[in-house]
């Protein structure tokens, strides 16, 4: 048996009570715990049981985005001034944005094709200009029949 000594004890306090004391005393009180995600009050931290209802949103917001996602069926933004497109025929699903004098554009300028495909190679396209003082938009179809003129719809102040 080994002998206890005062040197052994006062250790004893210091390296393993003492910690465990002041470890104690930074606990947080029950009180402070809530069950809900609507408390603003500083000093107060979520119970774990929020951690489930959060995990849940988590999910459901995965989900929807998902969702979302296979819906748009690969709608997407892409710029023709890059590698992607240079003529506004190959915009066929998604936001484009499309330089000067490109061909098939709907300006001679900066514009954006919007575009949506639907099932038989039919695509309807939407151009608005960049220009400030351009008044008009445009749009156009391509059917069965290949790609139709662009049709131009004026505003007046």
């Amino acid at each position: 048996m080994k002998l206890v000594t005062t040197n052994l004890l006062n250790r004893f306090w210091k390296n393993g009570v003492k910690p465990i004391l002041t470890s104690l005393g930074n606990k947080i009180e029950t009180s402070k715990i809530v069950n809900n995600m609507m408390t603003t009050v500083a000093g107060y931290v979520l119970d774990a049981r929020v951690g489930k209802t959060l995990h849940d949103k988590d999910v459901e917001l995965e989900n929807a985005v998902n969702e979302i996602n296979s819906n748009l069926g690969g709608f997407s933004v892409k710029s023709a001034m890059g590698a992607e497109i240079r003529d506004a025929n190959a915009a066929e699903m998604g936001i484009y944005h499309i330089g000067e004098r490109m061909p098939n554009s709907a300006f001679t300028f900066w514009s954006t094709i919007i575009a949506t495909s639907f099932r038989g190679g039919w695509i309807q396209q939407i151009a608005l200009p960049w220009s400030a003082g351009e008044k008009k938009i445009a749009y156009r179809v391509k059917n069965s029949d290949g790609w139709q003129s662009w049709h131009y719809i004026n505003f007046d102040n």
